[in-house]
């Protein structure tokens, strides 16, 4: 279908029906139509999938237009091989037409000419999905790509683009020019759309906005008064969306206005003016929208009340103010000007409970001894697992229970030698008795028993602080790391118990397994993941806990190592892990992306990777000091991404700071 329609504000009416009585040769599907300029408003250009362009000059065919013999109002270009994805013409000379095609190539047609021969601009990047005169200079245009990339040419250099932007992951299907010339915007398949400053000489975009899914079209929305800076932004999606949004850059998470008329996606539209839009759906309707009858704000859509927690504890929320105070002036401003959105009428605070202490999780989870240097044995259900000796739990419990000690932690200290006192050392056979062969009761001979090897008098209790019934413990991240090391043992607030050396102390009879599933219970109920992780892994072994409570434990104290940034501990406790579903985390997700240290674009993962960058065409692997290709271990700068030879770089940092490829970057 190709119709020229008359659009009213009562009604839609067919005006011209251009494919009527057309050769067969135009009967493929179109891509794209457009208006010339205001300079020639006969003339209509159409793409089609085939390659051809068909240029319709209206007034040429005036006399018989509605009839079946039209063809004299058509010039067809064939200069394509394959389909034509859009079409743009010269803002000013309504002569001058852009093409972007699959082929990859960006043509220029003078429509004065006879002949079908075009000035070609090849972006040497991947196939063409938009093309769009600069709306300011009569020789500047922009071009997005499949590979992702977005262009800037100047039509009189037609050999090499004035600049590149590595625009997006995935394709770049639309770009589209700010009114002042500047600025423009492009979107694709990662649904983000962002803003770019041509005068800039960064390469990051002054806005993004993120969509919840591919963007197909995007369109800066006009402004009533010329004079007004336009900073909304209209998009439609590709697919499962059947609206179009209207983002502000004030506010970028959530659309300033949304309209759903149509039933599909929509494949194309364009505003009238700052208030109607024309859209053309894969629902076969084309429908004038209204953003002030048929549109609506999803931000008034949204519960003002919201609470999140961070990785610290803190707490924070937003919520309506009350009633009283809930007092807002009307805005009884015309309708057609656009304002920034405001601040939303709400009250936001951030709270600080102290029920969760962060800085001691992080120094217990630097410190604690999780038992991953124990070596496999055969566990209580017969198979392999980790399993240390009485000794090695031994260690392990008393060497976390002075961590917590000095951290001023009484009750995890107090846990830790409780548990060692059950698991540290050998059952004896004469005092135990129990049901179905499990030990209830042993006992330790003086001090050996309560120290272990140490031959001292004095028990390694004498290092707990007194107890307190809310840690005193605040201290700044950064001083976490020395805590253990810093604290002297030898203060003369600390408990000190001596046991005559000859004397036996007898521990009672206890169902130890029972006590610990207590203790675990306990912990678990707290939401204190690390402790039962820790003590679960520990006495691997020992005990028998259900597989899943185990695996949700272990699983929340990684995830929250992982908000901590503490990827090596995540890492040593999956490792010391035996549960198939978190050990098998370390084989997952183990893949470096790299990227080309002149284009910043990101390299794939081809089945046969090369040495010289595909789209920049240089050697992406070379070493930045000796220049040539690094085909082992590449060591390089996460900053500037340049590096190479583990030894070249080695022995330039020895003596310099900057990067050595010229980058002007402070490697650290």
């Amino acid at each position: 279908v190709l119709k020229v329609l008359t659009v009213r504000e009562a009604d839609i009416k067919d005006h011209v029906n251009l494919r009527a009585g057309i050769k067969s040769s135009l009967n493929f599907s179109l891509t794209d139509v457009k208006w010339a300029n205001a300079f020639a408003p006969q003339m209509i250009a159409s793409a089609y999938l085939n390659g051809d362009i068909a240029v319709w000059d209206l007034n040429k065919g005036a006399n018989k237009i509605g009839s079946h013999t039209i063809s004299d109002a058509v010039r067809v270009l064939k200069d394509h091989d394959q389909s034509v994805n859009r079409l743009s013409f010269h803002p000013s000379e309504p002569i001058l037409l852009l093409s972007a095609c699959q082929d990859a190539t960006i043509k220029m047609w003078d429509l004065r000419q006879k002949s079908e021969t075009a000035s070609t601009f090849e972006g040497r990047a991947d196939k063409v999905r938009d093309v769009q005169f600069s709306p300011t200079s009569s020789f500047e245009f922009i071009a997005a790509f499949e590979n992702g990339d977005v262009q800037k040419w100047d039509i009189r250099k037609p050999n090499e683009p004035e600049r590149r932007w590595s625009a997006h992951y995935g394709l770049a299907l639309t770009v589209d020019w700010h009114p002042d010339g500047k600025v423009f915007a492009s979107a694709g398949r990662d649904r983000v759309i962002k803003v770019w400053d041509t005068e800039s000489t960064q390469r990051k975009p002054i806005y993004s906005i993120q969509t919840i899914s591919h963007v197909a079209r995007i369109a800066w929305r006009p402004q009533r008064d010329s004079n007004e800076t336009a900073f909304q932004i209209a998009s439609c999606s590709l697919a499962a969306d059947s609206k179009v949004s209207v983002w502000d850059l004030g506010r970028p998470f959530v659309a300033e206005w949304a309209v759903e008329e149509h039933d599909a996606p929509i494949t194309d539209f364009l505003w009238h003016d700052s208030r109607v839009l024309w859209t053309v759906s894969k629902d076969h309707t084309f429908v004038r929208q209204d953003l002030e009858v048929a549109g609506y704000h999803p931000a008034k859509n949204l519960s003002p009340c919201a609470v999140s927690w961070n990785p610290f504890g803190d707490l924070t929320f937003s919520a309506p103010k009350a009633a009283a105070e809930n007092i807002v002036q009307e805005n009884h401003a015309d309708s057609n000007s656009i304002t920034h959105p405001g601040p939303p009428d709400q009250i936001m605070g951030v709270s600080e409970p102290e029920f969760f202490n962060h800085a001691a999780f992080i120094s217990l989870s630097m410190n604690y001894d999780s038992g991953n240097s124990f070596e496999t044995q055969i566990g209580l259900d017969g198979i392999n697992q980790r399993r240390g000796t009485r000794e090695q739990v031994w260690n392990a419990c008393a060497h976390n229970a002075e961590v917590a000690a000095l951290l001023n932690l009484p009750r995890a200290s107090q846990t830790w030698r409780f548990l060692q006192l059950l698991f540290g050392v050998e059952q004896d056979d004469d005092n135990a008795s129990g049901v179905d062969g499990r030990s209830t009761g042993f006992h330790l001979e003086g001090m050996e028993g309560m120290m272990g090897p140490n031959a001292s008098g004095t028990s390694s209790a004498g290092s707990f602080p007194p107890w307190n019934t809310r840690s005193g413990f605040n201290r700044q991240r950064s001083d976490l790391a020395d805590d253990i090391t810093t604290e002297a043992a030898g203060d003369a607030n600390l408990i000190t118990r001596t046991f005559d050396a000859c004397e036996p102390v007898l521990v009672p009879q206890l169902d130890r397994d029972e006590l610990v599933h207590d203790l675990l219970r306990f912990y678990g109920e707290l939401g204190n993941a690390q402790m039962c992780s820790t003590i679960a892994l520990v006495l691997e072994g020992y005990l028998n806990i259900a597989a899943d409570m185990k695996e949700l434990w272990i699983s929340s104290y990684i995830d929250l190592l992982h908000r901590f940034e503490l990827w090596t501990t995540a890492s040593r406790i999956i490792s010391t892990c035996n549960i198939p579903s978190i050990e098998s985390r370390n084989q997952e997700s183990t893949t470096v992306h790299s990227a080309c240290g002149y284009c910043n674009k990101p390299i794939p993962n081809a089945p046969q990777p090369g040495w010289i960058c595909e789209r920049c065409k240089k050697l992406a692997g070379a070493c930045s000091l000796c220049r040539k290709p690094v085909k082992g271990a590449f060591t390089w700068c996460y900053g500037c991404q340049h590096g190479g030879h583990l030894n070249c770089i080695e022995s330039w940092f020895a003596k310099y700071s900057e990067c050595p490829a010229g980058c002007s970057h402070v490697c650290k």
